[in-house]
């Protein structure tokens, strides 16, 4: 969307925007993905803004309204298709510490169980646009299953670090609700080990700093990048505060 008001304030724009497109459908200002982009080099504020995670019917109406606005800011909506992404979920029950030996065992785990679910391997071999007309069925299972790699992140469950592991492939098809499928399929998924203890897809994040799915908004990498002028881990808590409260009350 395009964004037109807010005086330049990265966060109160932010807040505009959220609070402008929740009373337009009448939803939950929190149930929605706001992703704030940078704020340039010479300080000059972003003006387009990505919003994700809005039911799909809700998310047409407000593009086919092709305006919204109120007294501090005026949206214009533009249709955007995001791409498949390569990440696939988190699995999470390992003992595996966050190694390189840690993940390199965590990578071949998964990808033994991977192989021997024929499920996935079927849906692999007959959904694999993405690979080209030239490559064939069993190619392209090699090459979905070559391409397998995990990374940890460390998270902080009932005040005990935990280490979960983020998978990602090379997408074989390019259809969404092809995708979609193949991740319901990853998350049937259940990894038992003699040694490792058991591992199973754990739900997709939503950070509020950004559209990721892979991490939770306070493992948000933006904040740390050099001359970030975007929301923060605080900053969003802070916007985050009064509407808990008013939920609560």
């Amino acid at each position: 969307m395009t964004v037109s008001g807010g005086n330049g304030a990265v966060m109160k724009t932010h807040g505009l925007i959220r609070d402008l497109i929740s009373s337009f459908i009448n939803i939950d200002p929190a149930s929605f993905t706001l992703g704030t982009p940078p704020t340039a080099d010479d300080g000059t504020s972003p003006s387009l803004w990505l919003a994700t995670d809005i039911p799909a019917h809700l998310a047409q109406h407000i593009v086919d309204n092709h305006i919204i606005s109120s007294n501090g800011i005026t949206v214009f909506p533009l249709p955007y298709s995001m791409p498949n992404l390569s990440f696939v979920g988190i699995f999470a029950g390992f003992t595996l510490p966050d190694t390189d030996a840690g993940a390199d065992a965590a990578r071949d785990l998964l990808r033994t169980v991977i192989a021997n679910n024929s499920k996935i391997c079927t849906f692999v071999q007959t959904h694999r646009d993405a690979f080209g007309p030239q490559i064939s069925a069993d190619q392209a299972l090699t090459i979905f299953l070559d391409s397998i790699t995990v990374q940890g992140i460390v998270l902080l469950v009932n005040d005990t670090k935990t280490v979960a592991w983020r998978l990602r492939v090379t997408l074989p098809t390019d259809d969404h609700l092809a995708w979609g499928h193949l991740r319901r399929l990853f998350g049937k998924l259940q990894v038992m080990t003699a040694l490792y203890g058991t591992a199973c897809l754990q739900r997709t994040f939503r950070c509020r700093i950004c559209p990721g799915i892979d991490h939770p908004t306070p493992l948000c990498p933006l904040p740390s990048l050099p001359g970030w002028l975007g929301p923060t881990h605080a900053t969003i808590a802070a916007l985050l505060r009064p509407r808990l409260r008013s939920r609560c009350a």
